[in-house]
């Protein structure tokens, strides 16, 4: 989980609290290496809105602005 709480940029803006939610599964190979399968941002939270440049338009100065980001991933220990 991501939380960010409310934030103020340098024109006063306040821009609202926002929580995110990451879901990752992993499996351990015999032979040392780590399969890992997941999703950030699974709840697809879009964040809160700039008001100083139109609709729809978000910061990416506080916030993660990709949406869902499905992965997989290889890791192996030698």
């Amino acid at each position: 989980m991501h939380y960010i709480s409310t934030v103020t940029d340098g024109m006063d803006v306040n821009f609202s609290a926002w929580t995110m939610f990451d879901l990752q599964f992993s499996w351990n190979a015999p032979w040392n290496g780590t399969l890992s399968i997941g999703a950030r941002n699974l709840a697809k939270e879009r964040p809160p809105l700039d008001p100083n440049f139109g609709s729809p338009s978000y910061t990416n100065e506080f916030y993660d602005v990709y949406g869902r980001v499905p992965y997989v991933k290889y890791k192996q220990d030698l």
